[in-house]
């Protein structure tokens, strides 16, 4: 979560999320209806009606539930959260820019990550308040740039057998992306998982059953060989937005 990370991205032009069709008109009409006291943007009652296929009970649900957690954990202030210096440095974090839609691009090279140590040194609350952060920083960009959803870059290069193999460490991934699916939903466009060592399918195995098929199918997963993705991320966003690292022989 460098300081990049957080650095706003600013848009020369914002394109309000659009209904679909006449039919999803009047569903959103249905749930404006319904959840007036709420006080929720049109955008924002999309995105929930979309992640519950149009279901306006489903969505209702799912949208008070998510007040509530929000609330709850104080969401609506945690951008202004100090960071602590060990979660920097153990967790980057980087905003690149823009991809090709005009949508934010967030690189988070997760295999990295020190979460066993955190875990194990009692940081768990903090490395889940952590993961709120960075959920909430992806709506932030989000909205600025006019509700296009984030594509995310996940590096998995450094992830060790390790850093899985303890049941602490995966319950708070576990538990991290469930918020996420909850809580989140429909601010992602695209996550390709790159650099993905064969350990990664039993992390991957592990927080599967928390997501959508929506998200499911939002998911690509590659291997080393970046004449497999990299290609895939040049056709998708501006070459000086994908991380230099990536772009070395």
């Amino acid at each position: 979560m460098s300081g990049s990370g957080r650095k706003i991205v600013d848009l020369l032009t914002v394109e309000v999320i659009k209904v679909e069709n006449e039919d999803e008109r009047a569903i959103l009409n249905q749930f404006q209806a319904r959840t007036k006291e709420l006080h929720q943007d049109d955008a924002t009652l999309l995105r929930f009606l979309r992640a519950r296929d149009h279901n306006v009970d489903k969505a209702e649900d799912m949208l008070r539930k998510s007040l509530e957690w929000r609330k709850h954990h104080e969401i609506s202030t945690i951008l202004k959260w100090n960071v602590p210096a060990f979660l920097d440095e153990s967790l980057p974090f980087q905003f690149r820019g823009v991809d090709n839609k005009g949508g934010p691009v967030a690189w988070l090279p997760l295999g990295r990550w020190r979460g066993r140590h955190l875990v194990e040194s009692g940081k768990k609350q903090d490395c889940l308040r952590a993961a709120y952060y960075m959920f909430e920083l992806c709506l932030h960009h989000v909205k600025q740039s006019g509700s296009r959803p984030t594509f995310v870059i996940f590096g998995m290069e450094g992830l060790s057998f390790y850093q899985i193999s303890h049941l602490e460490t995966m319950q708070t991934f576990f538990y991290g992306f469930q918020q996420l699916e909850q809580n989140y939903p429909e601010i992602l466009r695209k996550l390709y998982v790159i650099n993905a060592p064969w350990i990664f399918a039993t992390a991957f195995a592990f927080v599967k059953p928390v997501m959508s098929p929506r998200t499911l199918a939002k998911i690509e997963v590659y291997g080393s060989d970046k004449n497999k993705w990299l290609p895939l991320l040049m056709d998708s966003m501006p070459k000086d937005v994908i991380p230099t690292e990536y772009l070395e022989n």
